[in-house]
């Protein structure tokens, strides 16, 4: 059966766009370009993240001297369930932001004692003062047996909160200026070109830097909460915990001090056997020390 195209078609390109059966085409399509553009290319290492404070102190020290990831990282499948992820948060972030309870969403932190770079997952108003959000997305057997944050995160959060009132102390004795140009000179050393231009990426962070201390500067009051909103990945509920500093930041510090002289005296920390073995990115090249 023909089909007549009503109207000009002059400048229309009626040809196949590709000779290829349409069964073999989507997919590798995708994989290719997550093959080509992979998670944290665009970074850098030799700081600390809040995010790997859950994580053993091996896999840890490999991300920080820069150790190769092995097959997993090259793993599409891997890839989509970490886009999957990040997709959670920046729906759930803008759901709160639309409401105006999100003052900032992805706010950095930095810290030069403990060699700290990461960013939280937004900043609120709890009262009169400034709060973390942490949002966290798990599958249906962890997500209904939750009745509290889980340990692990709440030790992130507890490096975040210290980070934050760091920053909040050197901005009251008037060292804005000094924040800003550390922050800078390490963004500098930790982002590199990818998808997007490094200069690109770091003006872009560097204004988010900027807000935040924005927001410290006009809520001066130490932070003390975290909000935790923790989503089913396979139900899409939600549950919230609201957790106080209970001196996790002291446990998360100690960490964060014995990975930092692992890493001065060159020396690989001892292995930790947990379920997380399966899935870390260092698996292969963990077992070559054993």
């Amino acid at each position: 059966m023909k089909v007549k195209i009503k109207g000009n078609t002059k400048g229309i390109n009626l040809q196949p766009v590709t000779e290829q059966p349409v069964e073999n085409l989507l997919i590798p399509a995708i994989e290719g370009v997550l093959n080509r553009h992979k998670s944290g290319e665009d970074r850098k290492h030799g700081w600390n993240s809040p995010s790997s404070i859950g994580n053993c102190l091996r896999q840890s020290f490999f991300s920080r001297v820069g150790t190769p990831p092995d097959f997993l990282s090259n793993d599409p499948r891997l890839q989509r369930i970490f886009d999957n992820g990040t997709g959670v948060h920046i729906r759930l972030q803008d759901y709160l932001k639309k409401d105006g309870v999100l003052l900032l969403d992805e706010a950095p932190v930095v810290n030069e004692a403990y060699q700290i770079l990461g960013t939280t997952d937004g900043l609120l108003m709890d009262g009169d003062r400034l709060a973390v959000l942490e949002i966290k997305s798990i599958y249906s057997l962890g997500f209904n047996a939750l009745k509290d944050a889980k340990p692990e995160h709440k030790l992130q959060a507890g490096i975040y909160l210290f980070c934050l009132n760091e920053m909040r102390k050197l901005l009251l004795k008037g060292k804005r200026k000094w924040l800003e140009e550390f922050y800078l000179l390490k963004l500098d050393g930790f982002i590199q070109d990818g998808t997007r231009s490094k200069e690109e990426k770091i003006a872009e962070r560097f204004a988010t830097f900027k807000t935040t201390l924005d927001l410290l500067e006009k809520y001066p009051k130490p932070l003390k909460r975290t909000i935790f909103l923790y989503e089913n990945k396979d139900t899409q509920e939600l549950k919230e915990f609201s957790v106080e500093d209970d001196g996790v930041v002291k446990e998360a510090l100690k960490k964060f001090d014995a990975l930092n002289d692992y890493v001065t005296e060159k020396e690989l920390p001892p292995i930790e056997r947990t379920y997380a073995c399966n899935s870390c990115r260092y698996r292969k090249v963990c077992k070559e020390f054993e």
